[in-house]
């Protein structure tokens, strides 16, 4: 294998040292370089023998650059070295040279303005001009975002798939007094007295948070017992984290919050063109700031993401279809019955297929017989199917129909024990097996907006069709609250948000209505996953120490699962640890 010695000229390796971790290896660390040089860099990689490094220096070494304009042609044979070493003898070379080192350093900043130029150029032609957008794959930017409000931090949220955030939490952190975002929409109304009633509701809910807030600490200091060893201090900042988990139901959707964001090129073009497409003015605006400022980190790649007029007309056009259905064929309007409802899994036409032949029912979920180890039913059987099939296909040599066959000999009891044997040891950080991404469910759920809110941070890889925030569907009163006798204060705060809504709505401003939806109003959302991501789930929320709501809602989940899939989840210990010993609900 041949070194960096042998390969490169002492100058070559000083100005690869700049760029990448180490000089011999095969797997490197890349940093100080432009985003969007490095995904022109990756993109060669795709079309071209040479390694990164190898192409790095090609871009360095075009005439244009001239950065080693001077220097030997032929490498010279020295020593191996680290790239600190390098980068070291680099800085004396320079010291030693006519070049002050601040020139030296301005050369290299120069060259590597001209390498992005070439890159801008790269992109303009491939990603632009021809669609090639699994290069702005390559190049990544992380933003941050302060002050907008929490409908529009779920709005952006749910904007690609492939975005990564962190948000300010609720839960650990109380928000101060007056930092919620006005609706743009309420602004340009030009009506004073609801603008006055806006700024009015906000600090009702924000007296019942600061009521409730105080009222849970002292009720918390009188029923929660102290733990051995803990301070006053500690004792005090564990039951405010518990009152602020809980008195932020009262507070609303205006209120702001913070949050980092990291994306590639493509997914970070793809959510401005759909925010920039969003009925909310707010998320409108955020979407320009995020072009503006991810322009300067990826200057070509976000540059010519632009509203998309067909995306407004789609789903406007949609929005009055559904209307007009609503109006012609819904003679009662549903109310939740139930927070959690499976709707369809990865099974259920088996069963049907069943209940056809045998005059069965064929609607909704049905519970295995018993709760032995083993019991399952038709359902799962064909969900097993479904993996088993994965397995005999990436662990066997054969293919369809010799797949079908096998499956069709194996018992159910043989199934279950092969699905077991890969589940059964399976630690709390191990990913489950990649074939439970084959069985999938879709579920309606009737969730707080706190509860909605965890549910994007915490399950990405979640699919989910959201309604807008809305008061129809009642409200969830923490058991805390009402343990402590504090329901009233936080109905009070909910009845001033639900007369300023109908308000908006009847003034034509169902926009800025959303705005003063509590944490506590309920939201229907449908949400698809697959078992993969129900296992990662219960272990992240389903625990003790996850938030009430969330952990009520996951137990929920996996009950509804179980239903249809028992051993699916019952054969992992590690979910079963959680769901039996988890205290569904309570605080």
């Amino acid at each position: 294998m041949s070194t960096a010695s042998s390969r490169y000229t002492p100058r070559q390796r000083a100005l690869l040292a700049r760029y990448v971790s180490n000089l011999d290896g095969n797997v490197y660390a890349i940093y100080n370089l432009p985003e969007e040089v490095v995904a022109v860099i990756f993109a060669y990689v795709s079309r071209s023998p040479r390694s990164f490094r190898e192409n790095l220096l090609r871009l360095m070494e075009d005439p244009e650059l001239d950065l080693l304009a001077g220097l030997p042609a032929q490498p010279q044979p020295v020593s191996a070295a680290s790239a600190e070493q390098v980068a070291a003898a680099a800085d004396d070379e320079d010291r030693g040279s006519a070049l002050a080192p601040s020139a030296a350093a301005a050369d290299i900043a120069g060259s590597v303005a001209i390498a992005a130029e070439k890159a801008r150029k790269f992109h303009e032609k491939w990603v632009v001009g021809y669609g090639h957008a699994s290069v702005a794959e390559l190049a990544k930017a992380a933003v941050g975002i302060e002050g907008i409000s929490r409908l529009a931090s779920a709005r952006l949220e749910t904007a690609n798939p492939w975005l990564s955030f962190i948000e300010y939490s609720q839960r650990y952190q109380m928000p101060p007094r007056g930092a919620y975002v006005v609706p743009p929409e309420l602004e340009a109304a030009g009506d004073p007295a609801l603008l006055e009633d806006f700024h009015r509701v906000q600090d009702v809910t924000y007296d019942a948070y600061q009521q409730i807030l105080h009222g849970l600490v002292e009720h918390l200091d009188r029923v929660e017992p102290a733990r051995a060893g803990e301070t006053p201090r500690a004792r005090r900042t564990r039951l405010e984290r518990l009152a602020f988990e809980d008195a932020r139901y009262a507070l609303t959707l205006a209120v702001q919050t913070n949050l980092g964001m990291v994306g590639n090129g493509r997914a970070l073009r793809d959510a401005i063109v759909r925010l920039l497409s969003d009925p909310y003015a707010e998320t409108t605006r955020l979407a320009e700031a995020i072009r503006s400022e991810v322009t300067k980190v990826l200057p070509t790649l976000v540059r010519y993401a632009e509203p998309n007029p067909r995306i407004r007309a789609a789903e406007e056009g949609v929005a009055r279809g559904v209307t007009a259905a609503l109006g012609r064929y819904r003679e009662v309007r549903a109310v939740a019955s139930d927070p959690v409802v499976l709707l369809d899994w990865t099974g259920r036409d088996a069963r049907a297929s069943r209940d056809a032949t045998s005059g069965g029912d064929a609607t909704g979920p049905r519970a295995a017989t018993g709760d032995a180890p083993g019991t399952t039913t038709p359902d799962e059987q064909a969900a097993l199917d479904v993996v088993l099939s994965a397995w005999l296909t990436e662990f066997g040599s054969g293919g369809w129909p010799e797949t079908d066959d096998v499956l069709a000999r194996m018992t159910p009891a043989e199934k279950i024990a092969l699905f077991a044997r890969a589940v059964e040891a399976l630690g709390p950080h191990d990913p489950p097996p990649d074939a439970l991404k084959f069985v999938r469910y879709r579920v309606e759920l009737t969730v707080s907006e706190a509860n909605w809110h965890q549910l994007l941070r915490h399950s990405r890889r979640m699919h989910f069709a959201p309604q807008a925030p809305g008061i129809e569907h009642g409200v969830t009163v923490p058991p805390r609250v009402q343990e402590a006798g504090l329901a009233p204060v936080l109905m009070r705060a909910v009845d001033a948000a639900e007369r300023l809504f109908l308000r908006l709505e009847r003034a034509g401003l169902p926009l800025a209505a959303h705005y003063v939806v509590t944490n506590a109003h309920r939201r229907r959302v449908q949400a698809e996953f697959d078992l993969w991501q129900l296992y990662h789930l219960i272990t992240l929320r389903g625990k003790p120490e996850a938030q009430w709501d969330i952990r009520q809602t996951v137990h929920q989940l996996a009950r509804r699962v179980m239903m249809v899939h028992p051993n699916l989840v019952r054969c992992a210990p590690r979910l079963m640890a959680v769901l039996d010993g988890g205290g569904e609900g309570r605080p």
